[in-house]
């Protein structure tokens, strides 16, 4: 062979015991990105093969060889699965069954016949097939952090492509009967660009785990942990004290009596409440468009952006939302309740407003419309105290 081939096969069996090691320590340190625990597993499966096919190529053994095929088969398997748990957040388990058994019953059946070239040039498709669907899972993700999924995606396909050439080359052989294990340019290449492939592919996922906890990280002190809203410091973080487009709309919303809540049928539900107001805000003004905003000021006090909307419109969205979680019915103690909310609104109505000013003008006529009675909507008055 033009090159070394036991000591690249050796070095893919190291870089695939060392990558397997990386990746577990990498799920160790962020525990909810479980499709590395299953990449690490997968790599004990490609460890198993190399040792098995090391062994074939050494003193050639039909057993080594279907060894080294169903380790092969199930650890490339294993890595689709993992993609599919990258991509959907499901169990591995299942895609990655179905994605081996094929492939594992393919390479088997010419095997117990005696036809290994059969048996390799399966092993070689199938493994190509594998990662080219393994890229295209990833490929449908690349939203999420396009340069490095997109670079796992081409990885994929580039090690798939090295696979589909030893199948090819096996093919074009046309011996349904080897003497031993397949030995061609494309085999060395294969190996060569297994190895490179793997590793780029094993350090971008560890990259690419750091990158969602961050994410994660970011996402958390931007979110009300209790609802799901965006809190009060995202919301200035996007709006600031600079001055905001004409027409905007904000809503201030603050439930009635929530202290009594509380202090008679405890935090437990005083928190339903909250999150039940969250999704009633959330369900009723999502037709608004992907452009509004949902936030939890703090405590019982929420707050709705919508952007070009008239005021008689926001009024309306106000008493909509009003209406709807007045007519909720909640568990208390040995009976049920209903909650109302107070609300005041206010729309830009210059260039010079901003969101700190509008938000305020919006708090003042929740303040009128509390002071009114409850259970009402006020709008601010006119014009806009700057």
């Amino acid at each position: 062979m033009s090159l070394d081939y036991s000591t690249i096969l050796i070095s893919v069996g190291f870089s695939a015991a060392g990558l397997a090691l990386a990746v577990l320590g990498g799920w160790l340190l962020v525990r909810s990105e479980r499709f590395m625990l299953t990449w690490a597993v997968a790599l004990v499966f490609i460890v198993g093969n190399v040792v098995a096919y090391g062994r074939h190529v050494s003193t050639p053994s039909p057993v080594m060889a279907w060894l080294s095929m169903v380790f092969l088969m199930v650890g490339f398997a294993t890595i689709y699965g993992a993609s599919v748990q990258f991509v959907r957040g499901v169990s591995p388990v299942v895609p990655s069954i179905r994605a081996a058994v094929p492939f594992v019953v393919g390479v088997s059946i010419p095997m117990v016949f005696g036809l290994d070239g059969i048996a390799f040039f399966i092993e070689n498709a199938g493994a190509a097939i594998l990662f080219f669907m393994t890229g295209i899972r990833y490929w449908t993700a690349r939203a999420e952090a396009p340069a490095a999924i997109t670079a796992i995606a081409i990885l994929h396909g580039i090690v798939g492509f090295g696979f589909a050439l030893c199948a090819l080359m096996i093919a074009l052989g046309g011996k349904v009967v080897l003497d031993g294990p397949p030995q061609n340019w494309a085999e060395d290449l294969s190996l060569v660009v297994g190895l490179v492939g793997m590793t780029g592919i094993g350090a971008l996922s560890l990259s690419l785990t750091q990158w969602r906890l961050g994410a994660r990280h970011r996402r958390d002190a931007r979110t009300d942990p209790l609802t799901g809203l965006l809190n009060r410091r995202a919301l200035f973080e996007l709006f600031g004290s600079r001055p905001i487009e004409v027409g905007t709309a904000v809503i201030v919303f603050d439930l009635d009596h929530f202290k009594q809540i509380n202090d008679n049928f405890g935090h437990a539900a005083g928190d339903e409440v909250l999150r039940r107001f969250a999704a009633t805000l959330l369900r009723l003004s999502a037709p608004a468009g992907p452009e509004l905003r949902a936030a939890r000021l703090g405590g019982e006090e929420f707050a709705l952006i919508l952007p070009a909307t008239p005021k008689q419109v926001a009024l309306q969205m106000a008493d909509l939302v009003r209406r709807r979680f007045a007519a909720e019915v909640f568990e208390a103690g040995q009976g049920t309740m209903n909650c109302t909310a107070s609300a005041g609104v206010a729309v830009a109505e210059s260039d010079s407003c901003t969101f700190e000013a509008t938000l305020n003008a919006a708090d003042r006529a929740l303040y009128e419309a509390k002071s009114a009675g409850r259970d009402r909507t006020f709008p601010a008055p006119r014009p806009l105290l700057l």
